[in-house]
């Protein structure tokens, strides 16, 4: 049983000389911080109005299409539901993806301190 407990004590130093390792590397940092910069300059650009991106990204989409799209009372909309929904999901997934790499950032940054 000992061999076990020494056996994941060594797997664990050798996850931390990694992430020590991968954290004193600076273009890993210079990468993250560039992806974290493109994400939010991309939901800009896919977002046709800049302040809609929070209504679009916690809002109900038929919500944020109806304040961001209104239409006169006999006009038809000046944009498809269809590729606002398709907007608001890649920005959605591209946020989740964001948020996932920014955790594991926080989470390197972390265990590199301690």
């Amino acid at each position: 049983m000992d061999n076990f407990f020494f056996g994941m004590q060594s797997a664990l130093i050798s996850v931390t000389n990694l992430v020590h390792a991968i954290a004193a590397y600076s273009l890993f940092w210079g990468f993250a911080l560039g992806f974290l910069v493109s994400t939010i300059f991309h939901a800009f650009l896919i977002a046709d109005t800049p302040k809609g991106v929070p209504m679009m990204m916690f809002g109900d989409k038929a919500v944020a299409f109806d304040k961001l799209y209104p239409r006169e009372q006999n006009d038809n909309y000046r944009k498809s539901f269809a590729d606002f929904s398709k907007n608001v999901d890649k920005m959605k997934f591209i946020f989740s993806i964001a948020s996932i790499v920014t955790v594991v950032l926080l989470l390197i940054f972390l265990i590199t301190i301690s």
